[in-house]
């Protein structure tokens, strides 16, 4: 918990451009672009019963940062700190952050060729049955 799901891209074409489509597409899924504690990210739920969702893109030229995470909560309705994707403790609702971070992806794939950056380096499959060394 209190980590941020961090995802890096790139793209071709106009910053503003990709930017004002980002913002469009982001405004369609139901978020709404909000100030929260001196950073203006894009937030999604009142939090009542799911923990509010948070997506906060940093776009420069041929490059798109994006940030995403929920709000932890205490009891339904009262939350403190941030929490990521990573981990057991509120699956129902990171898996809703995930799906909207997948459509994000996608959306943006289809429309502007974004290709994700920083994939984390996957550990090599065990060799069975190979002759010990």
């Amino acid at each position: 918990m209190g980590k941020r799901e961090i995802r890096e891209y790139t793209f071709v074409g106009d910053a503003a451009k990709f930017a004002n489509d980002v913002h469009g597409l982001l405004l369609s899924k139901g978020y709404e672009y909000v100030l929260i504690e001196g950073e203006q990210v894009y937030k999604r739920g009142v939090g009542f019963w799911v923990a509010p969702k948070f997506m906060k893109p940093v776009i420069t030229d041929g490059k798109l940062h994006l940030e995403a995470w929920l709000k932890f909560p205490i009891v339904p309705g009262v939350y403190v700190g941030e929490m990521g994707v990573d981990g057991w403790y509120g699956y129902g609702a990171k898996a809703l952050l995930v799906t909207d971070i997948t459509e994000f992806e996608q959306s943006l794939a289809a429309s502007h060729g974004i290709v994700r950056v920083n994939f984390a380096a996957q550990p090599a499959a065990p060799q069975y049955g190979a002759p010990a060394q």
